[in-house]
């Protein structure tokens, strides 16, 4: 749950990279799991969304 919630604060105008996530040491797999839960969405290849914005 904690690489999951430091996902959560990086995300920039409702907006994540794959980069932001590895510059910061997390596992990719967190995001992975993060949209399989549907509360991010993957809108292309290394760019994620947040549904809260």
């Amino acid at each position: 749950m904690e690489y999951e919630n430091k996902i959560i604060n990086l995300f920039k105008n409702g907006y994540l990279t794959t980069k932001d996530v590895n510059d910061h040491n997390i596992p990719r797999f967190y995001l992975t799991k993060l949209i399989k839960e549907s509360k991010i969405e993957r809108v292309s290849r290394g760019l994620q969304k947040y549904y809260l914005f």
